[in-house]
């Protein structure tokens, strides 16, 4: 399995379970604030993977890969402002929010030990 799709799906799972958890101990607007958290998180994490593998094409010109690179990352983050300021606006409960953001990182974190063995 590939490294970003393993990060994806332990993303997702760490997601649910931070959800059900906020949903138990603490509200369902927090559990929402998680999910849409996560998602974001998650799709930010696949599109920026996406674009690095086409980036690093055996092939492409370093130019025109950091220029696809670059443009792409622009995009990619004014996409993010765009959709943090539409959560926000919502009244989506913001550290509830935050913590649905960092699932990736926690997903990275959990697979340390199959990358160190490079099983993936």
């Amino acid at each position: 399995m590939e490294i970003d799709r393993t990060i994806t799906i332990k993303a997702l799972v760490i997601t649910a379970l931070l959800s059900a958890s906020a949903a138990v101990f603490y509200s369902k607007a927090h559990a929402l604030a998680v999910v849409v958290g996560g998602l974001v998180a998650v799709a930010n994490f696949r599109l920026g993977a996406k674009v690095l593998k086409r980036i690093v094409v055996p092939g492409m010109s370093s130019d025109t890969g950091r220029n696809a690179g670059i443009l792409s990352f622009l995009v990619r983050y004014a996409i993010l402002a765009v959709e943090l300021y539409v959560i926000i606006g919502l009244g989506i409960e913001p550290v509830a929010f935050l913590v649905g953001l960092s699932v990736v990182v926690a997903a990275v974190f959990v697979s340390a030990p199959v990358l160190k063995r490079g099983e993936v």
